[in-house]
């Protein structure tokens, strides 16, 4: 099994309602993005987003040109800078 790190971004947002959330998603990856009520918990859902995208390669090897070399299952460890005023 292969490693890989991938710089992830989280950005302080707010859901529809109007509650504090972070966006977090990997440039690296298009389309793998997500969310949480915490930085915390946003880092540690963009990980396992991360994880099943790499998985999902495995499984259906059609991707863009900017992914080649990620045709197998990996695990990935995240390097992320804190948020200006984390909470």
């Amino acid at each position: 099994m292969k490693s890989y790190v991938f710089r992830v971004v989280i950005e302080e947002d707010k859901m529809a309602g109007g509650q504090e959330a972070y966006h977090a998603y990997c440039p690296a990856l298009k389309g793998c993005h997500t969310w949480g009520l915490t930085y915390d918990e946003a880092l540690a859902n963009v990980r396992e987003a991360i994880e099943l995208y790499i998985d999902d390669l495995s499984v259906a090897p059609t991707f863009s040109s900017a992914n080649a070399g990620l045709k197998a299952s990996a695990t990935c460890q995240i390097r992320s800078a804190p948020a200006v005023g984390r909470r």
